[in-house]
């Protein structure tokens, strides 16, 4: 099953996002990075996680995630 997180790299998405990885969901994280951590965007890089740059006030970016 895919599944998108929005604000995945931040302290709880980007925990959310490794979890459902680890029991074999397909996760991609959607967040604008304007208050996320290095340490989260490190962990989500090293797991392969995908991340999209986008705010989810921009309808369009959301819909094309």
């Amino acid at each position: 099953m895919k599944v998108l997180i929005t604000g995945g790299a931040g302290f709880i998405g980007h925990n959310v996002a490794m979890f459902l990885r680890d029991f074999g969901f397909d996760v991609v994280v959607f967040d604008s990075l304007k208050r996320s951590s290095e340490s989260s965007v490190k962990r989500l890089i090293e797991r392969n996680i995908p991340m999209l740059k986008g705010d989810v006030l921009n309808a369009y970016a959301l819909n094309d995630a």
